[in-house]
């Protein structure tokens, strides 16, 4: 039996969607096997909530070494989104050695590489630029102010009295670095703690117009995770444990060749403690 969990956290707290379906954006279907195309779950069936933040749907497999296509449609605070993502059933022999691999890159980078969709609140020091957790940015679908108990739309902001933000503003992402996790504004923001809110989209991949997003690695990050997938699948690994959502695994003791080491570095984020 194959399961699909996703789970679903804004601001790093996990947080219930106003609904999740399985279904692509044509209408056409919820899970389809890769091989034939043959339709494994019917457009529009809903996924479970078992908890806070996660929903699960899992089906009978009709065969072994199977891999599916799945689309979610995602509904949150009015707005509403699609997600590809494929999934590996059952196999006859093969080892868990990739997912085990993808547990211990996201551990050892601080970070996950999935595109995915944010919602997160920050404080603004009152200059032009604000940086995001999560990168790289793809789209800033909404900033909204902190205006007393509510927040407030940027672009139908209105000033008060010694405020610096101005109505009609337009902001865009900078995606021209490959690390940008940032956007900037025209103007200087005001100052204040925990009162900019920043809806988002960010991740490897692509995002459409209509919402679709797909996750697609950077190629040496893609090999990097390939080739330690292959170094599990040995004896002498050195892999204790690691965690990924509902996933784990454990072999060994944690190490990663310093080869691959050299590529997740690259991708890695690294925090800087203050003193």
């Amino acid at each position: 039996m194959s399961q699909l969990i996703r789970n679903f956290t804004i601001d790093g707290v996990p947080t219930d969607m106003t609904a999740v379906f399985l279904s692509d954006p044509t209408g056409a279907f919820g899970v389809i096997r890769n091989d034939t195309g043959a339709v494994i779950v019917a457009d529009g069936t809903a996924m479970t909530h078992t908890a806070v933040g996660t929903y699960e749907f899992s089906w009978v497999d009709p065969a072994d070494d199977l891999t599916y296509t799945y689309w979610l449609e995602v509904t949150y605070a009015g707005e509403t989104y699609h997600v590809e993502g494929t999934l590996t059933g059952p196999t006859s022999g093969v080892s868990t050695d990739a997912m085990a691999a993808l547990a211990l890159a996201v551990s050892y980078c601080n970070r996950t590489f999935d595109v995915a969709l944010h919602e997160e609140i920050y404080d603004s020091r009152g200059d032009t630029q604000l940086f995001l957790r999560n990168y790289p940015v793809l789209r800033i679908n909404k900033i909204e102010f902190r205006s007393g108990s509510n927040w407030v739309d940027a672009t139908v902001y209105e000033r008060t009295a010694g405020e610096l933000a101005p109505e009609g503003v337009d902001f865009k992402a900078r995606t021209a670095e490959a690390r940008c996790n940032y956007f900037a504004a025209p103007y200087q923001m005001t100052r204040g703690f925990q009162n900019v809110r920043v809806t988002y989209v960010a991740g490897y991949g692509t995002v459409t117009e209509a919402g679709v997003m797909t996750t697609v690695l950077p190629a040496d990050l893609a090999k990097a995770l390939e080739d330690l997938a292959l170094n599990l699948g040995t004896p002498d690994s050195g892999m204790s444990s690691e965690k990924l959502g509902d996933y784990s695994y454990s072999k060994g003791s944690t190490a990663i060749p310093a080869r691959i080491q050299a590529t997740l570095n690259r991708y890695r984020d690294v925090f800087v403690k203050d003193t």
